[in-house]
């Protein structure tokens, strides 16, 4: 056991050695930290280069580089340790923050975009068949998606609802294995590596999707002409178009070239009722330079509450594949037919006016009520093969001074009106009654215009 006196002697040894070690390091403007460390630590200092020889200061540096395995003070050996760890990572050994993997998450979506369209071309020009493999399988998923939703709309949902539950869990449990990937790194250049790796595999499933999306499409299309068409389908369909698309198409019909001001004095607007001079309009729209007869269907919508012309349409000799804002409140449709076809509508011009719609014929002038919300509603409950077009019309013919209310139902086979009443009316009474058209109740003004006689036939 050490004596008091031998404990001082070697508590004034360490002090001279710490006191040596301090005035060593003053005097040579800056020591090694390493040496200053061991001779607080009770060690034999290393020495530098600036207080001794070339031979002795290597002879330092290799016992110094061979003092981690095994140097006499635990707390060196574990210090030095852990400095050249930290270098060889070149990270700072500091935790990354929740902002730091914020950004890191943020570069790698930021990048998938990118990715995905190199990968998608490199597919394109170097991987043809696997392409043509994913085309495939799309074809197949969309057919049988397609079908099974026709027939066992049910067991349709159940599988959707599973699928996407399992994609909602492999997104989060992806997210959970970013997070922690990215808190165990310790240097700029693994983060870097974790963004590059995770946005090159996210852009690569993109563009497998997209590689297989027309697949996709085209075996759903396919199906629907074999099996018909499902619900749901028929729902998405019709929300996109009156959300998403009519909109937009009613706007941009509206705006630009080829548009007018509505002639003042056909429209006049009250807090109970819209009542438009509907002979007048049929007037200007049939003498208006557009709408001259050129071998071709020409139309357009009129906006009754911003008292515009769409700009005109065009279509074939039989037909206007469509008219601007079909579903537009307080719009009016307008198109022409070939001068002695008639000014009556068909099947397709009622599913094209939700409301009032008009046309010029030569000398024949109609107006006639459309059905395309009717129809919207029994599409929405899966009733549209209930759907039976109904003829409710009336046509001047200006040249002869006659008028004719027409009635009836669409012959899906023959493709031709079946008439259940041919009414003659008063002509006088019929221009005056369309002069003064309650938009609200039009066919039930229309209804009222008295006859002169009846027939039957068309």
């Amino acid at each position: 056991m050490a004596s008091p006196g031998d404990n001082a002697e070697a508590s004034t040894v360490q002090d001279r050695r710490l006191d040596a070690g301090q005035k060593s390091g003053e005097a040579a403007g800056g020591k090694n930290s390493l040496d200053l460390l061991a001779l607080a630590l009770g060690e034999k200092p290393l020495g530098t280069a600036a207080s001794a020889s070339p031979a002795t200061a290597q002879a330092h540096l290799d016992q110094g580089s061979s003092l981690k395995p095994g140097l006499a003070s635990p707390g060196l050996a574990t210090i030095s340790a852990s400095g050249e760890t930290s270098l060889e990572a070149g990270g700072t050994g500091a935790p990354v923050s929740n902002g730091e993997i914020a950004a890191m998450a943020w570069d790698a979506a930021s990048a998938v975009p990118g990715k995905a369209v190199d990968t998608l071309t490199a597919d394109l020009k170097d991987n043809k068949w696997d392409v043509l493999g994913r085309l495939g399988q799309g074809a197949l998923i969309g057919a049988g998606t397609t079908a099974v939703m026709r027939f066992a709309p049910r067991l349709g949902y159940v599988g959707g609802a599973v699928l996407l539950a399992d994609q909602l869990y492999g997104s989060a449990k992806g997210l959970g294995g970013f997070v922690d990937q990215a808190r165990a790194t310790s240097s700029a250049a693994e983060r870097q590596t974790l963004v590059e790796q995770s946005s090159q595999k996210m852009g690569t499933s993109l563009a497998h999707m997209a590689e297989g999306a027309p697949g996709l499409i085209a075996g759903g299309y396919m199906a629907t002409r074999y099996v018909g068409t499902p619900l749901l389908y028929t729902r998405i369909g019709i929300s996109a178009t009156e959300k998403v698309v009519d909109p937009l198409r009613n706007r941009l019909a509206f705006m630009g070239p080829g548009t007018e001001r509505l002639p003042m004095g056909l429209v006049e607007k009250t807090a109970q009722s819209t009542k438009v001079d509907a002979y007048g309009l049929l007037q200007k729209l049939s003498e208006h330079p557009s709408h001259s007869w050129s071998g071709i269907e020409t139309g357009r919508a009129v906006d009754l509450a911003s008292m515009k012309l769409s700009r005109p349409v065009s279509g074939t000799e039989l037909r206007l594949p469509t008219l601007p804002a079909p579903n537009k409140a307080d719009a009016l449709t307008f198109h022409t037919h070939k001068p002695g076809r008639g000014a009556y509508p068909g099947q397709d011009d009622l599913l094209s006016t939700r409301s009032i719609g008009l046309i010029s014929s030569g000398t024949e002038k109609g107006i006639f009520l459309g059905e395309r919300g009717q129809v919207l509603d029994l599409l929405r409950r899966g009733a549209g093969g209930s759907y039976v077009p109904t003829l409710r019309a009336v046509v001047i013919d200006e040249s002869a001074g006659t008028a004719n209310r027409l009635v009836g139902t669409w012959d899906r086979g023959a493709k031709h009106w079946l008439l259940t009443e041919r009414s003659h009316l008063d002509y006088s009474a019929t221009i005056e009654a369309l002069r003064n058209l309650d938009t609200t109740r039009a066919w039930q003004a229309l209804s009222q215009i008295p006859r002169v006689q009846t027939g039957a036939g068309f």
